[in-house]
């Protein structure tokens, strides 16, 4: 992934994109109505902060924590 402040890469941009739509998902936004296109500022901007991971955009935008298929449940 790109460091903070940097061009972001098609991997960056995909993943933010997947944050983009879960996130538009579960708070009812259309993805390129006001508030989808607001969010995806915000998400950018948070992602050239230094929030890198898909992980910390979502709880950064949901308040919630995802576990991602690589955690184990028991660790």
């Amino acid at each position: 992934m790109s460091s903070p402040q940097q061009h972001l890469s098609p991997d960056d941009m995909s993943m933010i994109v997947r944050v983009h739509a879960a996130v538009c998902e579960e708070r009812g936004f259309a993805p390129k109505g006001e508030e989808g296109l607001r969010l995806a500022s915000q998400l950018v901007h948070e992602f050239q902060r230094g929030v890198t991971t898909e992980q910390e955009l979502i709880e950064a935008f949901t308040g919630r924590r995802i576990m991602m298929p690589t955690e184990s449940l028991g660790t």
